[in-house]
């Protein structure tokens, strides 16, 4: 596991610097929203990956919400220990 997350945490710096770039440019193309969410779903197993899937979530919720309501979704039923435990109640 901490082979994983070493290797996570060197592929996350160029992700972050796209969020960065998306964010500074205010780009809205939805296409590379997703792309750039899909990208980042594998970095939140990692703090500091979870860290920015959730800027930018809060970033494009008010662009494209369902878009943003979905990969919060597959976030949660891939990645959250937390929700998954509770939605199997």
């Amino acid at each position: 596991m901490l082979q994983i997350q070493a290797l996570l945490k060197q592929g996350l710096p160029p992700l972050e610097a796209e969020v960065d770039h998306v964010i500074k440019y205010r780009i809205t193309d939805k296409n590379r929203l997703e792309h750039l969410l899909s990208d980042l779903l594998d970095y939140t197993q990692i703090d500091e990956g979870l860290k920015v899937f959730k800027h930018l979530c809060r970033y494009c919720y008010p662009i494209h919400p369902q878009l943003t309501v979905d990969y919060v979704y597959i976030y949660r039923d891939s990645y959250d220990p937390d929700y998954a435990n509770n939605s199997e109640e």
